[in-house]
């Protein structure tokens, strides 16, 4: 049995960049969770935990490692690795 595959996007509506963010990992067989940052205290101060002083969306984290901005070329050199 596979892992299951998991992403975590926080985000706030409107944004271009998350969206294309959780296009391509919805395309590609992960789960995504959303987590709004302009709805839910909770999710902005974990949101700031996980990426401390940042303010900008989106963050994504993949396991442990959180990024912060969408970067396509960065995300598909990694899962390439990961196969």
């Amino acid at each position: 049995m596979t892992p299951k595959r998991e992403v975590v996007i926080f985000h706030m509506p409107g944004c271009a960049s998350c969206r294309a963010a959780g296009h391509f990992f919805s395309t590609r067989g992960f789960e995504v969770r959303w987590h709004d940052v302009s709805q839910s205290m909770a999710a902005k101060r974990e949101m700031l935990a996980k990426a401390p002083g940042n303010r900008s969306v989106p963050v994504i984290c993949f396991g442990e490692l959180i990024k912060i901005g969408w970067q396509p070329e960065f995300w598909r050199g990694l899962l390439e690795e990961n196969r």
